[in-house]
């Protein structure tokens, strides 16, 4: 019997990993007011592409794609975009309460915890939802772009 639940354990802890996972799973969501997206790819010594999003139909749409999100199987090596990473950050109230990391900008490739993972969207991924929008781009330097 106790075997049996041993067992019962062990698998409840592989299959707890499996299936969907939100990036923002521990971020408010109802509280976010602003949302700002960084580019990768940018030249340094130049700085990246940046938008900052306040308009509430922008901000719902960030949720939207980050609550439906799915992350899936690890990336493979091979398969690592070999580009700087784009960065989606949340705020409330001036205040950063969540950043999502992507391989690359197409936003199909994010971190977790130790690996690139790959994702899917219910509709428009991070980037689309950037490229579409009309907000104007802001040029950041490296070092504000690390510290997001």
């Amino acid at each position: 019997m106790k075997r049996f639940f041993v067992l019962l354990i062990i698998i409840a802890i592989v299959f707890s990993g499996c299936g969907s996972y939100s990036p923002l799973a521990k971020v408010s969501l109802k509280d976010i007011d602003k949302v700002q997206m960084v580019l990768a790819g940018g030249n340094p010594e130049y700085g990246f592409e940046s938008k900052v999003f306040t308009n509430k139909e922008d901000i719902d749409r960030f949720v939207s794609a980050v609550s439906s999100a799915t992350v899936k199987e690890a990336v493979e090596d091979d398969n690592i975009v070999i580009s700087d990473v784009s960065k989606l950050v949340f705020y409330s109230e001036d205040k950063k309460v969540g950043k999502v990391i992507f391989n690359g900008n197409d936003s199909l490739r994010v971190w977790s915890e130790d690996a690139f993972y790959y994702v899917e969207y219910d509709k428009d991924t991070p980037y689309e939802i950037y490229e579409k929008s009309e907000e104007k781009v802001i040029i950041i330097d490296a070092k504000a772009k690390d510290d997001l």
